[in-house]
């Protein structure tokens, strides 16, 4: 079944459009390494289901939340929406378990389709929650989700696509880290096919990532914010539609750190995103123009945060890749060993374009092996806090869960044969810092603690690339 939609029509022509722009041989390991992670996906369903809330729980939740002190509205600007999508998306919001909620719903159509799927799916139903506002003019997705906004009345505000469903507990979620105080709050998701009966694509995000979300809008769905910070924030601007969900969450981000508060991630998949035939999740090229929007946005973000740099698109559609340029007097050390040999020519000159930023304290590279397998490309404690290289063993050509090995990011440490420090961090540490007094892998992790203990951001660049000796990494892990 997974094997026949990826060779579908619609995937050889998104096929022809990535040769286009990369090549057949970036093609081949593209479509190679997708073929991997739907075989990697393939328990993804059962393990969904069987995590799901069931009745009673459900119920519980709704007696420990009947109290909580605060209304979440949500944002849903509609446009001729096909009855059926448009009837689930209700249905899946009537049945949050959380129930202090309102909807907005603002609706730009032409026709009345929308607004008698409503009555229908109300029948005599009196709902004060569902808050309906025909709008006379379509003006596009940001004008319209702008007035969506003017009829929210909730403490915080979020956003959800007239085509896409929440699960029951979404809410619910959300609210349990609205309590513990967080500003905003983000979770997991996935894509449902056009009768939603099918989930696959699983989106597993991280914490906060600064850098991630510059590479790459990974915070997307389901995204909910204090209602003062968005109205601080500012509306929706018409000049990033296509990418006005990214304009807006980088804003209120940039608003909540001026303020000091918490972005809070929920680890669970709680917003499903439908993938149809008119819908970007089932054809990323259909909107180039949503790409470029997206490109724009980081502009703008990175001049609003008083940063030079050059934004440009990266091998796969809606990832992007910045450029630092280097500041005067901002200084790293560079601790690269000769036995790694580098494959990226100019790579110093990038690297020295981060340090421009006051809170990145290091850089670290990529590294391979002599049959161009990773080696490092971060590393990271798991649950039981065990150091782990995700990407490690797999061929440098791939990149990664989510495009993950490829593209710019925070990481909790890098391979310290190949990393540059912040001059005056490096000064006050190196006198502190025996190496070598573990393992490998501890030992760069442990460098890296000490970094990110004095406050700093370690970034992974994986644009500089290094080739370690197979002679030296025979024994480098023991």
């Amino acid at each position: 079944m997974a094997l026949q939609k990826r060779f579908s029509i619609e995937n050889i022509r998104r096929g022809l459009h990535y040769v286009k722009r990369n090549g057949w041989r970036e093609a081949f390991f593209k479509a190679k390494e997708r073929l991997i992670r739907d075989k990697q996906e393939e328990g993804y369903e059962e393990l969904f289901f069987r995590e799901y809330p069931t009745k009673e729980e459900l119920k519980r939740q709704r007696e420990e939340s009947s109290a909580w002190p605060f209304k979440i509205s949500i944002l849903v600007p509609a446009y001729e929406t096909p009855e059926y999508f448009l009837t689930e998306m209700l249905k899946s919001v009537n049945e949050q378990s959380f129930e202090n909620w309102e909807l907005c719903l603002a609706d730009a159509s032409h026709s009345h389709k929308v607004q008698r799927t409503l009555q229908k799916f109300l029948g005599k139903r009196k709902e004060k929650r569902i808050r309906f506002c025909p709008i006379k003019e379509n003006k596009g997705i940001s004008e319209n989700t702008n007035y969506a906004m003017t009829m929210a009345s909730g403490d915080y505000i979020s956003l959800l696509d007239h085509d896409d469903c929440l699960r029951p507990d979404a809410l619910y979620e959300v609210g349990r880290k609205i309590l513990q105080g967080a500003y905003a709050v983000y979770t997991d998701e996935d894509k449902i096919d056009q009768k939603g009966e099918r989930h696959f694509d699983y989106h597993k995000k991280p914490d906060l990532n600064l850098d991630l979300l510059r590479s790459n809008n990974y915070i997307c769905h389901f995204f909910v914010v204090k209602r003062q910070i968005a109205i601080e924030a500012g509306p929706f601007h018409t000049e990033y539609n296509g990418a006005q969900d990214y304009d807006f969450i980088l804003r209120c981000i940039e608003k909540i750190g001026e303020k000091g508060g918490k972005v809070e991630h929920v680890p669970k998949v709680l917003y499903h995103w439908r993938s149809h035939s008119l819908s970007t999740a089932e054809h990323p090229e259909s909107k180039m123009y949503a790409y470029e929007a997206g490109k724009k946005v980081l502009e703008a973000h990175l001049k609003r945060m008083g940063l030079h740099g050059k934004v440009s698109h990266g091998k796969h559609l809606g990832f992007y890749r910045i450029d630092y340029e280097e500041k005067e007097g901002e200084e790293g050390v560079f601790l690269i060993k000769p036995y790694c040999k580098s494959l990226s020519p100019g790579w110093e000159k990038e690297v020295k374009g981060y340090f421009s930023r006051p809170e990145v304290g290091a850089v670290g590279g990529k590294i391979c092996d002599e049959k161009n397998k990773i080696q490092c490309a971060g590393y990271e404690k798991d649950e039981n806090g065990k150091i782990q290289a995700p990407f490690r063993g797999m061929d440098r050509r791939y990149s990664g869960y989510l495009h993950r090995a490829s593209i710019q990011r925070d990481v909790e440490a890098v391979d310290m044969d190949c990393i540059v420090i912040r001059k005056a961090l490096w000064e006050k540490l190196k006198g502190n810092f025996e190496e070598r007094e573990k393992s490998h892998i501890e030992t760069s992790y442990a460098l890296c603690e000490k970094i990110r203990d004095a406050g700093y951001l370690i970034v992974y660049h994986p644009y500089a690339e290094f080739r370690r000796k197979e002679s030296w990494t025979k024994t480098w892990h023991k």
